[in-house]
């Protein structure tokens, strides 16, 4: 009994600070409607012990009430910590989604604030070039203009000063006229003179002074007639005079005109060789290129060929990429050019899908590309929209959807391989005429192969059909057999 107040004591002690343990008003120990009440004085050993046993099975629903408690709030504990780690994760997610989002918007930013830039540049560029153009066109207005009234004022010059050269020499012909008809008269009446003077000689050479009367009037119109013959030659002379400075006054005002209309001329072609060189289709077809490639394109790119495992190649497919051109500075500012591409939904461009412009060896365009010999049955693939960048370690294969696309990429890589290398790599094609002219020859090419025939027979099999159309349609005579090169010919 002893040992059992002092273990109720006990265990009164150490729970009196445990939540829903305590004493009771009256004095025994209370566990969750478990009450340990001290021995009366009159109770028997017996009554203790039931009480005690009592008591003791009692506390063992309680502890055994505790540790279900205990489980469960244990359990409680695991499934807070299970859905803390849960919002957690979510938590981070969501975080990660934000910083993703956040990037593809600043992305996004940047890439409108670009594209917005360029617009800008090539609005502002065909502006100038229609201020320039409209410059121009006014330049040549004027320039036609005073062309037409210097004209029109040389031509009236020249109306008067024919005018009056004509009125000038009208005027000295009518006076030579009348001098060399006075001349006449004089020589005519000097004639008569010394005919009758002859005769009045013979008839009566007595009457001297007669004689002498009509020497001197025959002296008097010798004397007049030298003055009208010097007359007369200072005018033949002063006519010359005025032929002469006439003569120089055209030809200056020729060679005047000359320099001026040479002067339009050199302006009308400088003013050609700036209309020229704003409208040079290698310029306008670069920049448009240039301004389409950086933008992008959605093409075809051959996958499953490069491999770094060493086993036989398999058939490669055909997966759309956005593919374009972009620029990075490197550290001291330089900048670098990138042929890249990205997957769908086309928004992120990650550095493993990129190549470096000066790392590039070969550009391959048509049959010089891979695509059309990876894929022989594919009938779809135009040999002539493929192209391929070879590099010290791999090669890139493209597939474009129309002629633009692959002109576009084919002259901007050609054109920035080599400003960074600063030498033209194997394949380049830097103008359109040029690329003109290789596409021609690729579908050639693919014309010749599908025959499986040279180029040389292909022209002959051409030639031939043509001369034989001809003939069928009497364009040509008749054929007739040639020992040379084995086919027939048109005779003449």
């Amino acid at each position: 009994l002893g040992r059992s107040q002092t273990l109720a004591r006990g265990v009164a002690h150490s729970l009196e600070h445990m939540p829903g343990l305590g004493p009771a008003k009256e004095g025994p120990i209370c566990v969750r409607g478990v009450t340990a009440t001290h021995r009366p004085k009159d109770a028997s050993p017996n009554e203790v012990m039931d009480q005690l046993a009592r008591q003791h099975l009692d506390l063992e629903k309680s502890h055994n009430g505790l540790l279900d408690a205990h489980d469960r709030l244990r359990n409680q504990h695991e499934s807070l910590l299970d859905q803390h780690e849960a919002e957690r994760r979510m938590r981070e997610d969501a975080e990660s989604r934000l910083e993703h989002n956040q990037g593809d918007t600043d992305h996004r930013l940047q890439t409108e604030a670009k594209s917005r830039q360029a617009d800008r540049r090539h609005l502002a560029t065909a502006t100038s070039a229609k201020e320039q153009l409209s410059s121009m066109v006014r330049e040549l207005m004027k320039l036609v203009d005073e062309i037409q009234h210097k004209y029109i004022s040389q031509t009236r010059h020249y109306e008067k000063l024919a005018k009056a050269v004509r009125s000038q020499q009208l005027g000295h012909m009518q006076e030579v006229q009348m001098a060399t008809e006075l001349a006449d008269s004089q020589e005519r009446f000097l004639h008569d003179l010394r005919q009758h003077l002859s005769k009045a000689r013979r008839g009566n050479e007595s009457k001297d002074w007669e004689l002498q009367h009509a020497k001197q009037a025959m002296e008097s119109y010798e004397s007049q007639f030298k003055d009208l013959y010097e007359h007369h030659r200072n005018g033949a002379e002063s006519l010359r005079d005025l032929q002469h400075k006439d003569q120089q006054r055209q030809e200056s005002d020729c060679e005047r005109s000359q320099r001026e209309a040479d002067q339009a001329y050199q302006k009308m072609v400088n003013a050609n060789l700036r209309y020229r060189k704003l409208n040079n289709p290698n310029i306008t077809t670069a920049t448009t290129a240039m301004d389409a490639v950086l933008k992008g394109f959605i093409v075809k790119k051959a996958n499953g060929v490069d491999i770094r495992t060493p086993k036989p190649m398999s058939t490669p497919n055909l997966a759309n990429r956005h593919l374009k051109v972009i620029m990075e500075p490197d550290k001291k500012g330089v900048p670098h050019f990138f042929l890249t591409w990205a997957k769908a939904p086309y928004k992120v461009f990650s550095d493993a899908s990129r190549c470096d412009l000066s790392r590039v060896l070969v550009i391959g365009y048509g049959w010089s590309a891979r695509a059309p010999m990876l894929l022989p049955e594919d009938k779809t693939i135009a040999p002539e929209r493929c192209f391929s960048v070879y590099t010290p370690r791999r090669s890139f294969d493209f597939v474009c959807e129309s002629d633009d696309q692959v002109e576009a990429f084919i002259l901007v890589l050609s054109r920035l391989c080599y400003r960074m290398q600063g030498w033209p790599v194997q394949g380049s094609i830097t103008s359109h005429n040029k690329f003109l002219s290789a596409k021609g020859w690729v579908k050639v090419q693919t014309k010749c192969r599908l025959k499986h025939s040279t180029l040389t027979k292909h022209v002959l099999e051409s030639a031939r059909t043509f001369m034989i159309t001809a003939v069928g349609q009497g364009l040509l005579g008749p054929m007739r057999p040639t020992p040379i090169s084995g086919g027939p010919v048109a005779g003449s």
